[in-house]
């Protein structure tokens, strides 16, 4: 397959996950829970997940610089704060679905279905996001994925893409303390 066989529709996760599983486009990039009712009712195949991916298929938090720049301190915190999440949720994996299944609601809103749902994510410890995205002046094992993305982006967009590791990844807080 070549990028030229591509063709791009820009939507939300959700919009592409609908559109997928109604028939309307071949494939679609999404993620829980829609991949487990893909998966569920065998409506298509999931080709990578990122269970199977890691380092590649990540959630981030993102800032608006005017918070980084004036609030250290509380992007700290919130680094500190999630990292002690990913860590209760490891050692109480029921209790923590209680908390984040109120959080989420909906359909999701029963612990279990959550739980079931969130099978294949990985929740990033501090030490998972130190290998990925690195340390002031040292980029992570995200680097080279950031440099595919740029190769891709040009063939996809027909000009050049050069954003840097530094352009997207700031892991001045990935060590918060």
């Amino acid at each position: 397959m070549k990028m030229s066989d591509i063709t791009v529709q820009n939507m939300t996760a959700d919009d592409a996950a609908t559109a997928f599983i109604a028939g309307r486009v071949p494939a679609a990039v999404t993620w829980e829970p829609h991949l487990s009712m893909v998966r569920n009712k065998q409506q298509g195949k999931v080709l990578i997940d990122s269970s199977s991916t890691p380092g590649v298929i990540v959630d981030v938090v993102a800032l608006n610089c005017t918070v980084i720049e004036k609030q250290p301190e509380d992007v700290k915190a919130l680094v500190a704060g999630l990292y002690k999440a990913v860590q209760y949720t490891q050692d109480h994996p029921e209790e923590a679905y209680k908390i984040m299944a109120k959080g989420v609601g909906g359909y999701l809103a029963d612990p279990k279905e959550l739980a079931a749902a969130a099978q294949g994510v990985r929740f990033y410890d501090q030490a998972m996001s130190e290998k990925l995205f690195g340390s002031p002046g040292k980029p992570g094992d995200s680097a080279p994925l950031i440099k595919l993305a740029n190769e891709t982006a040009s063939e996809l967009q027909g000009k050049p893409y050069n954003v840097s590791n530094d352009d997207l990844i700031d892991n001045r807080f990935v060590s918060p303390l």
